[in-house]
């Protein structure tokens, strides 16, 4: 069974125009200018993909919450507890 997050973000790019931008050079020599493509229409996508799917999204997120928690428990247990402790010691050269 897929992810129904990813089936709803596929469904919605479908129906997205494709961009035909070239964005290999750029009018300024510092390259300031210049956004990648996949942040030009972000901050219309995000809100309007949240509204339409807020209980999806929120349920997926809550997942993804629980499980960066379970593997940060497992590497607080596997491999920071076994540092050794060092007491913080002021610098007396920046003083």
């Amino acid at each position: 069974m897929s992810d129904p997050v990813e089936e709803i973000v596929a469904k919605s790019s479908a129906k997205e125009s494709v961009d035909h931008r070239d964005y290999s050079s750029s009018s300024s020599t510092d390259g300031d200018d210049f956004q990648p493509p996949a942040n030009d229409k972000a901050h219309i996508f995000v809100p309007w993909f949240y509204e339409k799917h807020e209980d999806q999204v929120d349920t997926y997120a809550q997942k993804a919450k629980k499980e960066l928690k379970r593997q940060y428990n497992h590497l607080d247990e596997k491999v920071l507890q076994k540092l050794p402790k060092v007491p913080f010691v002021k610098d007396s050269k920046q003083q």
